[in-house]
C-alpha cells in the first residue's frame, strides 16, 4: 500500500475537459463524463468484474450483404422531375395550395397601415398648402348656434315641425 500521493498511471481521456468522475467499487471501474458529451470507462482486465468487460468480450455482429450502406444517393423514379405529377394527391394539399393563392381564395385586401386619412397615405406639398387654406372648423363650432342658423328657415317652411310632424306619435294624428 502506498502512503503518499503519486502518479501511477496517466491517460488522455479526451480533448475536452472531464465534467464528472465516478468509481464503482463493486465492479472496480472508473467512469468519466466529458464536456463534449462522451463517456469513457476505464477498467483493469484482471481485477474488474462485469460492467464494461461484458461488452468487450462480445464479438461484433456479422453483417449481411444487404445491410451495407453505400455512399451513393438513391434516386427513386418519382423523385425525377420528368416522372413527377403536378397534381396534389389529397384534397387537403389541394385546399392548402388554393389557400395560398389570393385570387382563388377570395382573400380581402389588407387594410392600409400607417398614418393617413380618407384612404390617402402620406403627404405632399399640395396637401400641406390645402390643409392651411381649408380648415375643418366643425369641432370649434357651437352646436346651439349651428341649430339657430336654421330657425328662421324652419318658421317659414314648417315641413318637419308643423302639423304633420306629430303623425308618428303614439296617439296617431294629433292637433299641434
Amino acid at each position: 500500500m502506498v502512503s503518499e500521493f503519486s502518479f501511477h498511471f496517466h491517460s488522455d481521456v479526451t480533448k475536452s475537459s472531464v465534467v464528472r468522475v465516478l468509481w464503482h467499487s463493486k465492479i472496480n471501474q472508473i467512469i468519466t463524463g466529458n464536456a463534449d458529451g462522451s463517456v469513457m470507462i476505464f477498467y483493469d482486465p484482471a481485477r474488474s468484474v462485469r460492467g464494461a468487460k461484458l461488452c468487450v468480450v462480445k464479438a461484433s455482429k456479422l453483417r449481411a450483404v444487404d445491410e451495407y450502406e453505400t455512399d451513393r444517393a438513391i434516386i427513386t423514379p418519382h423523385a425525377l422531375p420528368m416522372f413527377r405529377d403536378n397534381k396534389p394527391r389529397t384534397m387537403k394539399r389541394k385546399r392548402e395550395k388554393l389557400r395560398k393563392d389570393p385570387i382563388a381564395s377570395h382573400r380581402p385586401e389588407l387594410p392600409m397601415s400607417g398614418p393617413g386619412k380618407g384612404g390617402k397615405v402620406g403627404t405632399n406639398i399640395t396637401q400641406h398648402i390645402m390643409k392651411d387654406l381649408i380648415k375643418d372648423t366643425t369641432r370649434d363650432e357651437d352646436p346651439r348656434a349651428a341649430l339657430l342658423k336654421f330657425a328662421e328657415a324652419a318658421e317659414q317652411d314648417p315641413m318637419w315641425t308643423g302639423k304633420g310632424a306629430c303623425l308618428w306619435r303614439r296617439g296617431g294624428l294629433c292637433d299641434c
